[in-house]
């Protein structure tokens, strides 16, 4: 059981599969997969994906009969709320990122103004109501150079990155855990199994000791011995049924089914060879999501770090108003300005450079934390290989 868990979790983590059947179930888990990710730039392609994610659970749910694997990973993709919510949050990201480009495109706002004059106008020796102007202008902008525009750009496809990443891993994570339950009932179902004729024996090994007592040929003590071991075995055989239906539980509870099937059908069969592991290992170690995210966090940092140089870069903008007004009941203004609007930082107290020594601290930090991940995948490989290298030689 031990064994098939971690080739099903190199699988899921490689995308390595085996000939035949197994091939063709690993192929529809990759479509699945896919179907679970999504795109925040084609929301009409990642709701397709989501509505066939959706019938897919559909059709598990009302076929019937034993549950594959595959079908677990189905219903636990189709019902994880925090997947969708993941899935936001790269939209809510995204959406970040249009509205910095929407910063630099031109812009029309509109203004109005009605004033009215408290003092009485006199004029020839009559006076007159209180004065009244409108006004109403036009302001046309447009940005004409923005130095920080690109760096913000760069920060936002490095953040939106990462959250595909974060996206990815809590799938990894969410199908790990599938995995691990599915093969638990496998295995806590054959200890149950053991153990129930284990306390069928103990019971019959019981008789037989009370009928030698009653012939004389047993004693005392070997009937306290039979019934110690007979409560032995029935209380690891309860254990053992407490163990199987938590596991059930656990199942049910991710893949959002009310009972699972007593018959649970294992479609993985992995072959291969102890020269084959470690270019396995080495595979899922490159695709390691861990590393993918530090080097991320690292490209996001020298993102922010262009972001903080650019800040002092001059702002140039395009500015034209037209202008109206009406003064009281008689005369009216017609007038426009066209103008350029440039904005350059010349002295700053020491703030930005704080902010550049504080974003170049960030990408040291980040390096040095990626070293230390990659020492650390390093030894899980080695630890990994030889872990598959001690297992039964007839395992292969």
């Amino acid at each position: 059981m031990i064994r098939r868990m971690l080739w099903v979790g190199i699988l899921c983590a490689a995308g390595c599969a085996a000939p035949g059947r197994e091939a063709a179930q690993a192929h529809h888990l990759t479509e699945l997969v896919r179907d679970a990710e999504g795109s925040p730039g084609d929301a009409a392609s990642a709701g397709e994906r989501g509505r066939r994610l959706m019938q897919r659970a559909q059709d598990v749910t009302s076929q019937g009969g034993p549950l594959a694997l595959t079908d677990c990973f189905v219903l636990a993709l189709a019902h994880a709320e925090g997947l969708r919510r993941r899935g936001e949050r790269m939209l809510q990201t995204d959406l970040l990122r249009q509205r910095t480009i929407a910063g630099v495109l031109p812009q029309v706002i509109a203004h109005g103004q009605l004033t009215r004059d408290s003092d009485e106008v006199s004029f020839g020796g009559r006076s007159f109501t209180p004065q009244q102007r409108g006004e109403h202008w036009i302001t046309v902008q447009q940005t004409l150079w923005d130095g920080g525009l690109f760096p913000a750009l760069d920060l936002a496809e490095q953040t939106l990155r990462i959250e595909a990443l974060q996206l990815r891993e809590e799938r990894d994570r969410l199908l790990f855990a599938v995995a691990g339950a599915f093969y638990d009932i496998h295995g806590l179902t054959a200890d149950a199994q053991a153990w129930e004729a284990a306390a069928a024996r103990s019971a019959e090994q019981l008789r037989i000791t009370a009928a030698g007592l009653r012939a004389g040929e047993a004693q005392d003590q070997d009937l306290l011995a039979a019934r110690a071991g007979q409560a032995e075995v029935e209380a690891r055989h309860r254990q053992a049924d407490l163990e199987l239906e938590r596991a059930r539980a656990r199942l049910a509870r991710l893949t959002g089914l009310p009972v699972i099937p007593a018959d649970l059908q294992d479609g993985y069969e992995v072959q291969g060879s102890p020269d084959e592991l470690p270019k396995l290992v080495d595979r899922a170690l490159s695709e390691r999501l861990d590393l993918a995210l530090a080097r991320a966090e690292i490209e996001r940092a020298q993102a922010e770090r262009r972001v903080v140089r650019m800040e002092s870069l001059p702002k140039l903008k395009l500015e034209h108003n037209q202008w109206t007004g009406k003064k009281g009941g008689f005369q009216e203004d017609l007038d426009w300005t066209l103008g350029l609007k440039l904005d350059w930082t010349l002295f700053d107290s020491g703030g930005q450079r704080a902010d550049l020594a504080r974003a170049r601290s960030v990408i040291r930090e980040r390096r040095l934390q990626l070293q230390a991940q990659e020492r650390d995948a390093k030894l899980e490989v080695e630890d990994a290989v030889l872990a598959f290298r001690s297992f039964e030689s007839s395992a292969w």
